[in-house]
Parts: structure tokens; sequence; C-alpha cells
């Protein structure tokens, strides 16, 4: 989908690979919300002509729809995601459709599926975090925060210039 000056792709990756994983080991979850990825494996998952993001690559997605307080409510899919506070399903209206996938803990375990999703970025924050867009259930908005590299998120490439 194209986003200002950005090409997306629509879904999250959803390609086997060491170091991916479909939410608790179902199947059925990778064909909903694509798999989840180490930020090993997501740093090689994009196919040829796409990228991982860096931070200013989101930050200039989030500024495309207006802002960080607007995105999440923009970005994110019409369905799957927890009410809570009056929140939850966003608009979609760029169809860029982010999906409450949850998360891969480093422990082996998973959580916040239908309420929380994070994208990786190539940018670190730390010697052993990265970067990652991350939206949830209770908000509209869309931040990037820091994540531990260990853990399995979602992937969203962005097309090379």
């Amino acid at each position: 989908v194209a986003i200002g000056n950005q090409l997306w792709m629509a879904e999250n990756m959803n390609r086997v690979t060491d170091g991916s994983y479909c939410y608790e080991e179902n199947a059925a979850n990778c064909d909903i919300y694509g798999r989840l990825y180490t930020h090993g494996a997501a740093s090689q998952v994009c196919p040829k002509g796409w990228h991982l993001p860096d931070q200013t690559e989101f930050s200039t997605l989030v500024s495309s729809v207006g802002g960080s307080d607007y995105a999440g409510y923009l970005l994110k899919s019409t369905t799957r995601w927890v009410e809570e506070r009056m929140s939850g399903n966003g608009s979609d209206r760029y169809s860029f459709r982010a999906l409450p996938a949850g998360q891969r803990k480093n422990d082996g375990s998973y959580a916040k599926v239908n309420y929380d999703t994070w994208f990786w970025s190539t940018t670190t924050s730390s010697a052993l975090s990265y970067y990652a867009l991350h939206f949830m259930n209770i908000a509209d908005d869309g931040y990037v925060s820091a994540v531990g590299d260990e853990t399995a998120n979602s992937v969203r490439c962005i097309q090379d210039n």
C-alpha cells in the first residue's frame, strides 16, 4: 500500500525461516497474523526489492497519516482487536491492516494476541534491543518503543527506494 511517499507491504510477513514462529505454535495463527520473528530472522526475511524499515521510515509513516495520536486508529485493522476503554479496532483508512499479532517472549511464552502488535525496525536502542512500531488495543496512537532482540515480533517490509 502507498502511504505518503512510501510503499509498504499490506500484510505481515509469513515466510518460514529459522527464528520465526506461529503464535502459540498454531499454524492457523500464522494464516491470520503472519509469523513472529526474532530480530535476527526479521533482518533477513524481506524479499529482494524490500527491506526491514528503520526508525526514520516508521516516523515518516506515522507523520504521513497525521501523527502519533492518530496512527494506531488509522493503520489498525477493523477486526480482531479486543475492545477496552472505548478503543480497540481501527478504521484501516490506509489499508495497512495492522493486526494484533502479539509477541513471543524470550522465554518461549506468548502474550498479547488481539491486544498489541510490534513491527521490527533496524534501528538499535541499546546493545540488546531494537526499536519497533507498537500499536495497542487501548489507544489510537502508534509509537516507537524499544524491545529486546530475542523477542519475536511481526515484520512489515518497505519497498527499496
